[in-house]
């Protein structure tokens, strides 16, 4: 059963013992680590097994994360075999007191320190408050290690405030490991982060960091045996990939990544790549507010139209240039045309005189319905409409219609007017 490259779980049911590696810093984060939601997970998984092989090479990582696998460690109820395989360091040294046999291989090494604050901002008041928090917590680190080791308090505070370094041997000497394994193990290649940590370290041995990063050849192999590169959860969702997804796909998304980062560098003229992409976010939040004013803008001029045209319209009824019955035809014009059309269609109507109803003692026999149907735009008449209505076919069908209609109701008017006199 697999957790990932950077730390597994291997169950052997005939034998009831389960194998569990942590190789990572401790403390999952953006570019991978052991976290101790995933230690948990594991050991429920194994909760049947009657001996539980720790296999540690880790540079250290979070306080509390490691406190976390400590207990939950000292909580199984198997037997604990922890097997310092490359490094034990920082952090990692703290979960290796939770076995109950402690071994440690001839050319492994063993660290311990003082922890650590980084990136702290603050008043001087909130400064001190961390750094009571930071003593509470270096006590607590100190208290663990000599109940394990049998060590005096003051002796491990020494130790850790010196930042020291350990063989295998110094390791025994100081009861921080049970045993010294001959054989040397064939352990991973530390990758990016976990190796990081560890040449930030002051005192960190030379031939620790090339046994970080040259996996040995001689001896026993451990499972986790080649070389790897660490691909965790939490890197994978970052890269918008799933959980299941492969080592080469990661690569992928990374060099995509970058090369996203290279043209924003190019693009802003900023060298650092945290600089580059704030600016870029600060011209997308600029782009996002300009798109906003123009949406409101537009929403403005499409209301200021509308309200061109019923004036437009209203005038053209007052001075009796517009029939009741066109006022439809004229309000499409405007608003597939615009005002500028409208304007220019109800200039071209004369004004309209409606006819007037006969006292109620003068009716007379309704007339018979004239037709207009003969009426037709000429030629002239439908180069103005088309001028006026612009490129839209459906805005000069509209215009021309409306002339039409227009010029009939002049000659229905006309007629009716002779027909009268």
């Amino acid at each position: 059963m697999k957790l990932g490259k950077a730390s597994s779980l291997d169950l052997d049911a005939r034998a009831a013992s389960a194998d569990l590696y942590i190789y990572d810093v401790i403390g999952a984060g953006f570019f991978g680590g052991v976290s101790s939601a995933e230690i948990v997970k594991a050991l429920a998984e194994a909760k049947g097994a009657k001996t539980l092989n720790v296999h540690i090479n880790s540079p250290g990582g979070n306080v509390f994360e490691g406190v976390a696998i400590y207990n939950a460690l000292k909580q199984h109820p198997a037997e604990k075999v922890v097997y310092v395989d490359g490094v034990a360091a920082s952090m990692a040294s703290l979960v290796a007191m939770a076995g109950d046999r402690i071994c440690t291989a001839e050319n492994a090494m063993w660290m311990v320190h003082e922890p650590t604050v980084q990136n702290v901002e603050g008043t001087a008041d909130d400064l001190q408050k961390m750094a009571e928090r930071v003593a509470v917590i270096r006590q607590m680190m100190a208290d663990t290690y000599a109940k394990r080791t049998g060590q005096k308090p003051e002796d491990i505070a020494a130790w850790m405030a010196a930042e020291t370094w350990m063989t295998a041997q110094e390791a025994k000497e100081r009861g921080f490991t049970t045993e010294i394994t001959k054989d040397e193990v064939r352990v991973a290649a530390m990758a990016g982060p976990a190796l990081a940590m560890l040449a930030q370290y002051k005192h960190a041995p030379e031939r620790l960091l090339d046994l970080a990063t040259a996996p040995t050849t001689a001896g026993k192999e451990a499972p986790m045996a080649d070389p790897v590169i660490v691909v965790s959860k939490t890197l994978l969702t970052h890269l918008g990939l799933a959980e299941a997804a492969s080592e080469a796909e990661a690569v992928v998304a990374v060099s995509t990544l970058k090369d996203v980062v290279s043209q924003l560098v190019a693009l802003t003229g900023k060298t650092n790549p945290a600089e580059a992409l704030a600016v870029a976010q600060g011209w997308k939040a600029g782009a996002e507010q300009l798109s906003a004013v123009s949406a409101r803008l537009a929403e403005l001029e499409k209301a200021a139209e509308a309200r061109a045209v019923d004036e437009l319209i209203a005038v053209a009824k007052r001075e009796g240039r517009l029939a009741p019955a066109s006022e439809t035809a004229a309000r499409n014009v405007g608003a597939k045309a615009g005002v500028v059309a409208l304007k220019a269609f109800l200039e071209t109507m004369p004004k309209f005189a409606e006819r007037k109803e006969p006292d109620e003692g003068h009716r007379t026999e309704e007339p018979a319905p004239i037709d207009v149907s003969h009426i037709v735009l000429t030629a002239e008449e439908r180069r103005q409409a088309k001028q006026a209505a612009g490129s839209s076919p459906k805005a000069v069908a509209d215009f021309e219609a409306a002339m039409l209609k227009r010029k009939q109701e002049r000659a229905l008017a006309l007629a009716t007017t002779q027909d009268a006199a």
